[in-house]
């Protein structure tokens, strides 16, 4: 079980390492999610993580670390699925904003939430990118949902997009976000919850899969003709 005293726990030990191994490379270690936003629930909330960059160059290298780190931490504590660590590059946070390389609520989410547990990042400096971005982007995402597996993240990924672009609500909060997408219809929020927190299903996707077309996108039939 995750605890919120081992997750701060947790971070710091990842923050160590990568200013260990990246120094002077490296701009910061946030924290993000529940942990960051005071939301954080024991037994039920992840830990999400973001290493901000200075150049693209290290990436990978910092992407193969965290990822055998993220690995060995689970496996140790008895984790599984329960941390991601994000790898952004500082110049990839400002304008010119470029879809192919930055994800715009992923922007939104270091503005709103980041908080720095080590380096020299101030998420003051960071700017909102504009609607237009979001909505470019929010179109492709549509596409995606034609051509992609649907998953929880991509679903969840949906929903955000759908309330900031129809509701004008910013919202990173697992069961905040499926409520605002409802307008708080309990039981659509309790059907929906029970598919997504039930991991261990083998027919999971499936099941999300049927939730999503027969109750999220009225307009997906109709787009699937538009573009068709």
């Amino acid at each position: 079980m995750l605890s919120e005293k081992k997750a701060r726990l947790l971070s710091e030990n990842l923050a160590k390492m990568m200013l260990q191994y990246f120094e002077t490379s490296m701009v910061s270690v946030c924290i993000v999610g529940s942990l960051a936003s005071g939301e954080f629930i024991e037994g039920k909330s992840d830990l999400d993580l973001v290493v901000v960059l200075k150049e693209d160059k290290l990436e990978n290298i910092a992407r193969s670390c965290t990822e055998k780190w993220v690995a060995n931490t689970e496996v140790k504590y008895g984790l599984e699925d329960q941390i991601e660590v994000f790898i952004k590059i500082k110049r990839n946070l400002c304008p010119p904003y470029n879809l192919e390389s930055q994800n715009m609520f992923e922007i939104a989410r270091m503005i709103y939430q980041a908080v720095p547990i080590a380096g020299e990042l101030n998420v003051k400096d960071i700017l909102l990118p504009p609607i237009k971005f979001f909505e470019d982007e929010y179109a492709v995402l549509k596409q995606a949902f034609l051509t992609q597996k649907k998953n929880r993240k991509l679903v969840l990924k949906y929903m955000r997009y759908e309330n900031l672009l129809k509701k004008g609500i910013v919202e990173f909060n697992k069961e905040k976000t499926i409520g605002l997408y409802f307008d708080d219809d309990i039981k659509a929020f309790n059907t929906f919850e029970n598919i997504f927190r039930n991991k261990g299903e083998d027919d999971l996707e499936e099941q999300i899969e049927n939730w999503m077309l027969k109750n999220f996108f009225e307009d997906f039939n109709s787009y699937r003709c538009d573009i068709g």
